[in-house]
């Protein structure tokens, strides 16, 4: 079990559909202390707020912001070890956390960012 706290931040832009996606996906795991979904255009998230077992905490913008703002505002809301940053549209079948602390405890590594593939639904 890990105990670092990990914070997953995800904008959204009208995507509401393919974070409901990915929260199923996160649903899997428990490697995450809180869910920072921000909404950064009006949208109905009536369905991401079904997932009422994941720790989520919805941020409102009152007007649009820019990819690094929403994800400061987002990092600077809850205290955390660690912050995740992760686009709507991906998808994650298999994360193990314990690697990647293996490098941030043995060297000066402050990002780690992981192989993106392009896949083509069949």
């Amino acid at each position: 079990m890990i105990e670092k706290k990990i914070n997953i931040s995800i904008i959204s832009h009208n995507q509401s559909n393919m974070i409901k996606d990915l929260l199923r996906d996160l649903e899997k795991f428990n490697f995450y202390n809180e869910i920072l979904i921000t909404i950064n255009s009006e949208e109905n998230i009536e369905e991401l707020r079904k997932f009422h077992k994941l720790p989520i905490t919805f941020i409102t913008n009152s007007k649009v912001q820019g990819f690094g703002e929403n994800h400061n505002n987002a990092f600077n809301y809850k205290p955390c070890d660690y912050f995740l940053i992760i686009n709507p549209d991906v998808r994650i079948s298999n994360i193990n956390f314990n690697n990647f602390f293996k490098y941030f405890g043995e060297t000066s590594v402050k990002l780690i960012s992981p192989i993106a593939v392009d896949v083509i639904p069949k």
